[in-house]
């Protein structure tokens, strides 16, 4: 897609959302501000883009005669964000830099710039927008040697920390399974194609979790408490979309998800060691007291030999 269109799109948005009730006149003055000249017919085909390829959905309001936000019938605003985040560092170095190279030295990733894995996005999304099967070698972290899948059911491409998933089933009554493009070798997009059950929806599904780990049970309050020093680091970098902040006093920072508890979730509760304590679920308390007791136990004392 242009990053022309992009832009558009993005423009559209912060109209309708800032303003209430935008006429077409008004979103159309604020587009010709940022060099767009669209008439009626672009900016409806501009939403209508926006709704099949992003589902982002933006109504008009007979009665108000203006524009807003469907909220309810919008399913991956947070996707669509983070797309136009890529979008627009891409269309800044294309076109708005006289020299990239100078600029390419002033960018540094915190992880490896192209994560292992990340050449099956392409052939994968595309799999998923046609409903066709897939096949490959995948190696396990835990098994020593690969095991043949094939003909799996792509689903979702999923990103979790820097790395992708996939997400597919081998039957619409079966469990959905989780592959990290990283054990993936010898892909195949395969002729064959299949009808996906519209009555599963793994986005959805992971939407109530952290991470990537097979969600199981209702989500539930987690309660947290931080050290008001990483519970800001918190607040800048969200967990989760149901995250917010219910205290802070003095040193402290208490914040609430409306998650599933899973393997990832208790990673990074691991993760900030003594800066926070679980308060709710005691479940999952115990859980990670008892995780820093066995790490605690791993480290003698320094007054004992070290072991050998």
């Amino acid at each position: 897609m242009k990053t022309m269109a992009l832009r558009r799109f993005s423009l559209i948005l912060e109209k309708v959302v800032g303003d209430r009730y935008p006429s077409f006149a008004v979103i159309k003055s604020f587009l010709e501000r940022h060099g767009f000249e669209v008439s009626a017919r672009t900016l409806q085909r501009d939403l209508s883009r926006m709704e099949h390829l992003f589902q982002v959905k933006i109504s008009f309001d007979h009665q108000k005669h203006g524009y807003f936000f469907d909220q309810a019938q919008t399913i991956n605003l947070d996707v669509f964000l983070r797309f136009l985040q890529v979008a627009s560092l891409g269309e800044f170095l294309a076109g708005s830099v006289p020299d990239v190279s100078q600029v390419m030295r002033h960018l540094s990733f915190g992880t490896a710039v192209e994560p292992a894995g990340a050449r099956w996005l392409r052939p994968l999304l595309e799999a998923i927008g046609l409903h066709r099967l897939v096949s490959f070698s995948y190696r396990d972290c835990a098994v020593d040697q690969p095991r043949n899948i094939t003909r799996l059911m792509p689903l979702l491409l999923r990103e979790y920390l820097g790395g992708w998933y996939l997400i597919g089933t081998f039957s619409p009554q079966e469990k959905l399974q989780v592959f990290g493009l990283d054990g993936i070798s010898d892909l195949a997009v395969e002729a064959e194609s299949f009808s996906p059950d519209p009555g599963t929806d793994p986005a959805a599904l992971f939407a109530r979790s952290i991470g990537v780990g097979q969600p199981e049970g209702e989500p539930q309050r987690v309660r947290l408490a931080f050290r008001r020093v990483q519970g800001e680091a918190v607040k800048a970098l969200p967990w989760h979309p149901s995250q917010k902040v219910v205290q802070e006093e003095g040193n402290l920072c208490v914040i609430d998800l409306e998650v599933i508890p899973t393997t990832e979730l208790r990673q990074r509760i691991l993760m900030f060691g003594a800066s926070v304590r679980v308060l709710e679920p005691a479940t999952l308390a115990s859980d990670i007291a008892a995780s820093l007791r066995e790490a605690a136990g791993q480290y003698p004392d320094r007054t004992d030999p070290p072991a050998r």
